[in-house]
């Protein structure tokens, strides 16, 4: 079982130099790498070794992970996989033991990943460890973030959004921009756990993520608290409108096909109780029924707009020449944009 303290001993550390492409990531990264910071330490570990911080690694039965300074050692594999570096050496009791170091050594020097604390927390749970003690180890009790990783799994974000979250960062790790400008700023974390639908947090979350696309690098920045606030705003006016669009969707085409019913048993009707005389007119009063009534069947109008279900109009065409034009007509009249449905009459 664990306790509160370090399982590796602060004093059992050896100085050595091994090959940087033998020195493995942590299964958790607390800290946030850049391109920006990889590259410059890739620069100087082409020209100037010795200056270069010192990487702490833990190790656990001969396997040797990253704990600090992971920009540098991503930095040293681009420049040479085979190039030897200085390290100070912990042995480690096991992998759990390799998270906990790593979040030490990132909370308080390097901007932290708040989305991996939520996997470190994850992982100490597998040992047993609950919230409440988990971030006391981490060394995050009394920080913002304590109350933030204590919530129950009712009071966060859903997996899907903490995910697509991670795919933002992943994204922005990759751009001229610094750490601390990749680090997704607690305000909006927080904002997120308070929206209790799911739905709405993922489409939030992309919301966000769209608009931190169209940004360049040297203007970057992530939306203000205000912004976010106005975003979801948006969203819930947007949701609920096509919510009420649904509604009258599905009340459109009821009465729709209420309307084409209705319409067949009063052809059927004109054409069993008519007499011989009325023939003519009563299929000239039919055609021209159908012209003022057509409804097409509610397979075709599926993907129309609920709002325009009601304006669909029939036209009969002898001619190519009269559809182009019906067409230039409703091009004089300003009217730009419509949807055209067209069926061809069967050949005998």
């Amino acid at each position: 079982m664990w306790n509160d303290t370090l399982s590796a001993n602060p004093n059992d550390i050896t100085v050595d130099s091994i090959r940087v492409s033998d020195i493995l990531m942590p299964p958790v990264q607390a800290s946030i790498q850049s391109s920006l910071l990889v590259e410059k330490f890739a620069d100087v570990a082409r020209t100037d070794l010795s200056s270069l911080p010192t990487v702490k690694i833990g190790v656990i039965n001969q396997n040797m992970y990253a704990i600090n300074n992971l920009n540098v050692v991503q930095g040293c594999k681009k420049a040479d996989p085979y190039l030897k570096i200085p390290v100070h050496i912990i042995h480690c009791q096991d992998i759990s033991d390799i998270i906990v170091q790593h979040v030490h050594e990132t909370v308080n020097e390097e901007p932290l990943n708040l989305l991996a604390i939520f996997d470190a927390i994850g992982i100490l749970g597998q040992n047993g460890i609950d919230k409440s003690q988990a971030t006391k180890m981490l060394w995050l009790n009394d920080t913002p973030y304590e109350k933030m990783f204590k919530l129950d799994e009712s009071n966060l974000m859903s997996n899907e959004s903490i995910e697509q979250l991670q795919k933002i960062t992943d994204i922005l790790k990759e751009r001229k921009i610094l750490p601390s400008l990749v680090q997704i700023p607690l305000y909006i974390i927080i904002k997120l756990n308070r929206i209790e639908l799911k739905t709405h947090q993922l489409v939030l979350v992309e919301k966000i993520g769209a608009m931190l696309s169209c940004m360049t690098d040297s203007k970057f920045a992530w939306p203000t608290p205000e912004q976010i606030d106005t975003m979801y705003l948006y969203i819930k006016q947007d949701i609920q409108k096509e919510n009420n669009d649904d509604d009258n969707y599905k009340n459109n085409n009821n009465t729709a096909v209420k309307q084409e019913s209705k319409n067949k048993k009063d052809s059927t009707y004109k054409t069993k109780h008519t007499g011989p005389d009325d023939d003519e007119e009563s299929e000239h009063d039919k055609s021209n029924d159908d012209n003022d009534n057509f409804v097409f069947p509610q397979y075709i109008t599926d993907h129309l707009n609920p709002q325009n279900i009601l304006q669909i109009r029939y036209e009969n065409f002898d001619s190519a020449e009269q559809l182009q034009t019906f067409l230039d007509d409703f091009k004089h009249q300003g009217k730009n944009k419509f949807t055209l449905l067209w069926g061809v009459p069967e050949i005998e």
